[in-house]
């Protein structure tokens, strides 16, 4: 049997490639353009979904962090949308969410590498510092999650994913 983080990640490759080859196109972080839209979604993403990371630390025993998120993405972003918070309501909700968002963070030294000489984001350092840890603790959290909630943080974790996609295509990130 797979664990729940491994179930989450078989299940959600697909929406997961779509998201990342649309932010690929719509964000290059060589351009000025592509680095407000990059910033811009992940800030949206990240405000909307900021209580349910928050508590998704807590669950797991690593410091909450979506404020200083917040912050850092507000130095990196030109633009960020006012949007209203996603409200999980449940430990299946909060732990796909957590799954997406956590997640990313992996992702953040290749993105970190794409930077043009001398600019620095303080939201990728903030992601980069001391991944590792905090994915494994976040993963041992979402492992002890019973199998039969898997349904359920699925369909949370690809909203996330969805919701990411959807702010990169429309634009609606933007103020």
């Amino acid at each position: 049997m797979a664990t729940v983080s491994e179930f989450l990640r078989t299940e959600t490759r697909d929406r997961h490639a779509a998201t990342e080859q649309a932010m690929a196109r719509a964000a290059d972080l060589t351009t000025d353009a592509g680095w407000n839209t990059y910033f811009g979604v992940m800030y949206a993403v990240t405000a909307e979904h900021a209580d349910a990371l928050d508590d998704a630390a807590m669950l797991a025993d690593v410091p909450p962090r979506s404020e200083r998120l917040l912050v850092a993405l507000e130095r990196d972003a030109a633009a960020a949308a006012d949007l209203e918070p996603v409200v999980a309501s449940s430990a299946e909700a909060i732990a796909g969410i957590a799954y997406t968002l956590e997640g990313s963070a992996l992702g953040a030294e290749v993105l970190r590498r794409r930077l043009p000489v001398g600019r620095r984001s303080a939201y990728l350092d903030l992601l980069i510092d001391g991944r590792a840890d905090r994915w494994r603790a976040i993963r041992r959290w979402l492992d002890t999650m019973p199998a039969s909630s898997m349904p359920v943080m699925l369909r949370w974790a690809d909203e996330t994913f969805g919701r990411t996609l959807a702010l990169c295509e429309s634009g609606a990130h933007r103020r």
